[in-house]
Parts: structure tokens; sequence; C-alpha cells
């Protein structure tokens, strides 16, 4: 060993309270940045294998034509569930069979949303009453927050004795739309109250069944093999039969109301007698007459006029409707609900008549809020989206261009109920519920022209979508690429290289590959502000970006508060050493033995530092407190700070002799500020990168946390990635305090010679204490005051302003300068407590 290596040991040994500080000082900020450093490594590791596990959903690439994009999608980059419920076509199945033949497409399902259908309208069969009775019968239709009436009829039913034979039970009757005569199951003459439900439309799309079926492994078996009665569509002549599968899944929003008022037994005498008819005169037979009317007329004013004993029943039928083909109804005698009738009526003449819808034409703000507004009205129903009535009725048209048969039906409630991180925007089959603000759940409305995006109620095989589109009947094209099992770099180079080989056809593509859906809050007109799930187009690609810069800004910020660190220590140190240099000096050794010496020391106390810091990962390691994979970064930090104390080491530290003269003119803490600037710019600049730190690890960590957890994926990330996260937070805060704790101490000893004065000549520890505390107040408050407004400002200019941010930061910044000040005056405590022993 030689000379100058035995000196510097010696050196330390005789300085034991130096060196233990200053040791202690190294490994903790080598553990500290190891730590630091080591957990944004895991971070994006996570990320990455959460990405490239998840990011990927049912298929990789949409195909649209060109110029299909919506405003909101142009401008956001978010389109809704279900959007592809609305379209004009544009890609026709010549297109559809040449993309199926590129060479890395595994699947290509094709979509043409048809409009807004109805199906068999069946009825409901309400029980003959013993004694005249006035039937209010109401439908209804919600969206959850508004009710609107629909089909509002109303009859009057007796019973009363007649010897016609034709007549089971001699029954007369006046209705209004709602009586019918009929045959039972026994071939008996039947008169029965049968009303009809009104129409429902619901969104009929063209799929293929087999692609569709690979790509969300959803059974469309029926349209293979469909159920199909001949003689049910004889009415039809030549048009072509459509053999649709429904929504088994799907509800349908209507109520029923029935109001029954008591009328007279002598009722429909009264009125033959007022209308001068013959006592044996049935209104059965006299159905078309202005008597008939009038009687009707005078019945219903009786009734409202006459309200006691009336009767009035409820029935939810949304659980129990289905939407192109429902179960007929029947009402028992006590007015109980069931499905087995035993005469009903049924209606498939309506099946070419349908509606065409485009989408909400939302408003945009300066802030990307979404507004939905009313554009008019259907049935008295408003719409929120223009609608254009085609085709026809039966008895409008006369030779139908189509019928629509319903051959099955299909479910995707299993698949509703998995739980997806990531989504491919399927455009078909969202049923989450949606809900406004308040907590009312919203659903669409029986009618075409809902805000809300329904999805998918029927199919139909994409072949036949041409008889009702045209030729190019195709909305959309979801392509899954072939050969990819996970979501890296390759895959996504793989599939935007076949998303610019389907562009060169001439169509609109976008790369879906890593979108994931997220909540928009949308005002609806007349409904208040509901969340609805939108999708985020690219939302892994988002998420990764966003933790990549967040993880580059903290790792700049925690090695700069580790060089402010060292460099403070090292100035301490420095002073610390100034008398033994001096006494080097006076026996006349050389400047360059003397820095020698002192870069000895700095070497042995260092590399003592670094292996005791190995150590204690190695007990961590077996612990299983940390990983393997901390060694790389253990060596990469220990290298990293061994730079800063060579670069630093050799920087001369002189007092000059403008710190040395105190005036006189000024206060005792003036005097004192100015005599130790040098120590106090240093340590001010450490306290600002300190709460600058603070706040924006912080913020950043907050703000990132929240932003990429708007979606599915982020939020799964997100719930991975919490405790990491927290311990980050601490270990940061933690390397706020033991910097804060350096900074005082070093400064406290600095000045140990003058506080053993002060107790000398006679000050009390109080006295001391307040000099000390006022002193370091007025540069540390200040020095952690710019801190917090750089690093708040720093953050609200990266992120865009927010008061919610500037509270947070705010209260971090209230949290830190409590903690460091409450620190300040237990050190002082505590050095003074030292100095009186």
């Amino acid at each position: 060993m030689s000379r100058l290596i035995r000196i510097a040991f010696h050196s330390l040994k005789r300085q034991k309270r130096i060196t233990f500080l200053f040791l202690v000082a190294l490994i903790s900020i080598i553990m500290m940045e190891v730590f630091l450093f080591s957990s944004l490594r895991t971070l994006n590791v996570l990320i990455e294998d959460d990405i490239s596990r998840y990011g990927r959903g049912e298929y990789d690439l949409l195909v649209r034509p060109a110029n299909s994009q919506t405003k909101v999608e142009q401008a956001v980059g978010l389109v809704e569930e279900n959007y592809l419920s609305v379209g004009s076509g544009g890609i026709s199945l010549a297109t559809w069979e040449q993309i199926k033949t590129m060479k890395d497409v595994e699947i290509a399902a094709p979509v043409a949303a048809l409009g807004y259908f109805t199906g068999a309208s069946k009825s409901i069969s309400l029980p003959i009453p013993s004694t005249p009775e006035l039937y209010e019968i109401q439908f209804s239709t919600t969206d959850g927050v508004n009710t609107y009436p629909i089909n509002r009829r109303s009859g009057v039913v007796a019973i009363v004795p007649n010897n016609d034979p034709t007549r089971a039970q001699g029954e007369d009757y006046l209705f209004d739309s709602i009586g019918d005569e009929g045959v039972d199951e026994n071939n008996n003459h039947y008169m029965g109250i049968n009303i009809m439900l009104p129409e429902t439309y619901h969104l009929l799309v063209g799929i293929d069944p087999i692609a569709e079926e690979q790509l969300t492994d959803i059974s469309f078996a029926g349209l293979h093999n469909p159920s199909f009665q001949e003689f049910e569509f004889e009415f039809a002549g030549d048009a072509p039969i459509i053999h649709v599968l429904q929504l088994e899944d799907a509800n349908v929003s209507m109520e029923l109301t029935i109001d029954i008022y008591p009328l007279p037994e002598n009722i429909f005498d009264q009125l033959k007698q007022e209308f001068s008819l013959p006592d044996n005169t049935l209104f059965y037979d006299i159905y078309f007459t202005d008597e008939y009317a009038q009687a009707l007329q005078e019945i219903k004013q009786f009734a409202q006029t006459n309200i006691e004993g009336r009767e009035c029943y409820h029935y939810q039928l949304t659980e129990l409707l289905t939407p192109f083909e429902s179960e007929p109804f029947n009402l028992n005698d006590q007015y109980q609900l069931s499905t087995n009738p035993n005469f009903y009526r049924t209606h498939i003449g309506n099946t070419a008549n349908y509606y065409l819808t485009s989408d909400i034409d939302y408003q945009i703000n300066d802030k990307n809020n979404l507004t939905a507004k009313i554009v008019g009205e259907h049935e008295h129903i408003p719409i929120y989206r223009p609608i254009i009535k085609e085709g026809g009725t039966f008895q409008e048209l006369r030779e139908l261009p189509f019928a629509l048969n319903i051959a099955g039906s299909y479910s995707i409630k299993e698949r509703e109920e998995q739980v997806q991180v990531a989504s491919s925007s399927l455009g078909l089959y969202y049923l989450n519920d949606i809900f406004t603000i308040g907590g009312k759940k919203v659903v669409p409305i029986s009618t075409p022209g809902s805000f809300v995006p329904a999805p998918a109620h029927g199919v139909i095989d994409i072949h036949d979508a041409e008889i009702i589109k045209g030729e190019k009947p195709i909305d959309a094209i979801r392509i899954k690429v072939a050969n990819i099992n996970e979501y890296n770099e390759m895959a996504i180079q793989k599939i935007e290289t076949l998303a610019k080989e389907l562009h060169q056809l001439g169509l609109h593509v976008d790369v879906i590959a890593g979108a994931s859906d997220q909540l928009i809050p949308i005002t609806v007109e007349n409904v208040g502000t509901v969340e609805q799930a939108w999708t985020t187009l690219g939302a892994a690609t988002l998420i990764k970006n966003q933790w990549n810069q967040a993880t580059f800004i903290l790792t700049g910020l925690f090695f700069l508060v580790a060089l402010f660190y060292i460099a403070n220590r090292l100035m301490f140190w420095k002073t610390q050493k100034v008398s033994e240099v001096e006494v080097y000096h006076l026996l006349g050794w050389e400047e360059k033995e003397q820095r020698r010496i002192l870069s000895n020391e700095l070497n042995i106390l260092y590399g003592f530092a670094v292996f005791s810091s190995l150590i204690c990962l190695i007990i961590l390691e077996r612990l299983t407190f940390v990983d393997s994979d901390v060694y790389p970064t253990y060596l990469l930090v220990s290298s990293m700070l061994y730079s800063v104390i060579v670069m630093l080491r050799h920087r001369k530290h002189q007092v000059s002799k403008r710190q040395k003269q105190r005036k006189a003119d000024r206060s005792m803490i003036m005097r004192n500020l100015c005599y130790y600037q040098r120590y106090m710019k240093l340590n001010s600049l450490q306290l600002f990168m300190t709460s600058m730190m603070s706040i924006f690890v912080a913020a950043i960590i907050w703000v990132t946390y929240q932003q990429s957890g708007i979606t599915k994926l982020g939020e799964f990330i997100n719930e991975n990635l919490l405790i990491l996260l927290l311990l980050l937070l601490l270990v940061s805060f933690g390397l706020a305090l033991l910097t804060v704790t350096e900074t005082i101490t070093n400064f406290l000893s600095v000045r140990r010679n003058e506080l053993q004065t002060l107790l000398a000549i006679g000050w009390n520890q109080r006295e001391i204490w307040l000099l000390n505390a006022r002193e370091i107040s007025i540069w540390s408050i200040p020095a952690m005051l710019i801190g917090y407004i750089m690093g708040t400002g720093i953050t609200i200019l990266y992120y865009s302003f927010s008061w919610q941010l500037l509270w947070f930061g705010l209260g971090t910044f209230v949290l830190f300068a409590l903690i460091t000040l409450t620190l300040m005056a237990w050190m002082i405590t505590h050095e003074l407590g030292r100095l009186y022993k």
C-alpha cells in the first residue's frame, strides 16, 4: 500500500463522524438511484409485456370506402361503439373476394349496414268481460329518462243476450281497432280482444357468417340452415325471401298500460234508443256506420267523467320482447301476463318497410366535448339522427321487393361477459349498459333515430345485402392479419405493410390493433349528460408513448437530483477538509499530492459504499424484495455517480475575502446570509431541484396514470403498475427527504464553531434555535416555493392546464414543505442538543 493511500485511510479513520456520514450518504444515494432506475426499467418492461399480450383485439385493420370517416373520428380519433350501424356502402363483393385472397389476410369479415327494419307483428289477447267495460290501452317506449306514448287505443266490450247461433254466446261489442274475431285451436268460433303490438324497428346488417364466426366466436349457424314456412309468404309472390337471424339478447323498450272503466249494464240499450236503432241490432254489424262512431265517442266521454271504480294495470314488456319476432301474449281473467294465448293475430306484410339513418352530427367544442341535438321527430318521438323511409308495406306497394323470414337467433351475451382490455371496435355487438351522470340507465327507443348506438339486432347473409342495398353494399371489412402471436414491433410492421397494400386499392384503412374503449361524456338534448363507450384508435401506442415520455423525464430528474446531491456533499466535505489541507500545505506538500490524498479518500469511501450497496442488494434479492435484473442497473448507477465524483472532486474550494467580511451595518441574520452565501446558493439550488422533483414526479405519475387509464387497456395496465408506482413515488420522496436532511446537516456542520461561540458568550438554546430557523427559512422556503412554481408550471405546460392538477401540485408542495420544515426544526434541536452535551 502506498504512502498516500495509508495517509488517506488514517485521515478517514481519524475523522470518524465525517467519514461515517459521507459513507451513509453515498450508500443511500446509490441504493435510492438503483431502486428508482430499476423501478422505471421494470415499469417499461411491464407496459411492453401487457401491450404485447393484451394490446391486440379481434382484428387488426378496418377497411372502409374513401372519405367515410366521421367528423368526430377526424377531430379526436374516436369512434363510437356500434358505429357500423350506419353506412351508404361503397365496397363491392368482388373487392371483398379480392381482399380475401391477399397473402397476409387471415380473416376478412365484411359488414353492410342495411337500416332499421320491422318483423312479424304479434298481438296481446285480453279477457272478455262479463259486463260492459271501456279499455284504454297505451303503449309507450322510453330512453331511460323520458317516456314517449305510442299507438293509444280504446274500446268498449260487453256480453249481451242474443239468439244468433253464429255468434258465440251472443256477444256484442264496440271496439276501436282492438277487437277481432276468429277460430281457436279447436276450430271453435271465437271473439277476442287482440291488441296488435306496435311495430318496432331494429338494425339489420349483412355479414359473411363463416368469417364473422371466425372473427367473433359467435355462432351464425341459423343462416346456413334457416327454418322456413313457405305458405306464410304466399302474399309475397315472386319476391326474394331473405332469412334473418335475430339477436336474442336484445331488449325492446316497450311498456303497456291498461285502464279499465266500468260502464252501466244497459249502456247498449241506451245507445240504441238514442240512435233509434232496433232492439235486436248488434253494434258489431254496423261497424262502419256513423252511429257506431258516435256511440263509441259518447262512451269514451262518459268514462272520462265517471272514473269511480277504474282499474289500472301496468306491464313491462321490455324483457319479454325480441327484435323481429316475439311470442304473442295473453292476459287472463286476473289480468296476469303470459305467452300462451288461445287466439292471437300476426302480421308479416311490413318487413319491406324500413328506414335508413346517418351518423349523429355531434357538436364539438374547443375542449372536444360532444353534444347531440334533436334533429326532428318520428311518430312524436324526438330523433337525434336523420332518417329516410325506404321500401313500403304490402298495402302500399302490392308487389314487394323482398320479404324477411325470421329463421332463428344468435347470442352475444357470453362474448360481452368476457373481460376484454383491448377492443377492436367490432362496430356491431356492444351491449353494455349506458348511464347518465346521475346513474340512470339509458336504452335505445323502439323507433329509428335514437342517440344510443344500438347493436345489430338482426343479421343476414352478405350476398342477400345486394338485394336491399345494390351492387356495392359493404360499408367496412374487418381484417385479421395472419401469423401474428404478439402485438410487438414485428407485428406492427407487418400490419402496416398490409395496410399500405390495401390503401393502393383506393380504400381508407385504419390500424385498429392496439385500440381500446374509454368512457366519453356526451351532452344529449332533453336527456342530460351520459357516459358512453367510444373506442380510441391506437390506444396501445398512445399509452406506450405516454409512459415512455414520463419515464424519460423522471430519469432526467432523478439524475439531476443525484448530481446536485453529490456536488453539495462534496462541497461540504471539502469544507470540512480545509484545515487538513492547510496542514499539508504547511508541511510543504505539493498541491498534486494533496489532491491525490483527497482523491484516494473519495475512492476508498466510494468503493466501500459501492461494495456495501452490493451486499445490501444481494440480501434483498435473497429475501425476494428485488429481482436479479437489478444488478445491471446497479452497475450503471455506480458508474454514473462515480463519473460525477471524478468531475467534481478536483474543483478547488476557496473562501473569498468578500465572504469573510461581515458588514457591521447589517443585521446579524443578513450578515450571516452574506457570509454563508456560497453554501446557501448550492443548498438553495438543491432544495429547488428537490422541491421541483417532488412536485413533478408526483404530478407526472398522477397525470400519466389518469390519461393512460381512460381506456380499458390503460386501466388494466395501471392496475398492474399501481404497487410499483406507489413504490416509485415513495422512493422519490425518500430521495427528496435525504437531500433535505443532508442539506441542513451539512449547513449546520459548517456553522458548528459559530454555534459553539454563541453558547460561550451566553446565548441560550432558544435564541440560537430561532436564529438558525430564521436564517434557514429565509433561503429554504423561497427555494422550495420557486421549485413548486417551476414544477407545477412545467407540468401544466406539458399536459395542459386544469384546476385539478393545480390543486394537486399545491397539496404536494404543502406536504413537502411541512415535512421539510418539521425535519429542519428537529435537526436544529438535535444539533444544539449535541453541542450542549
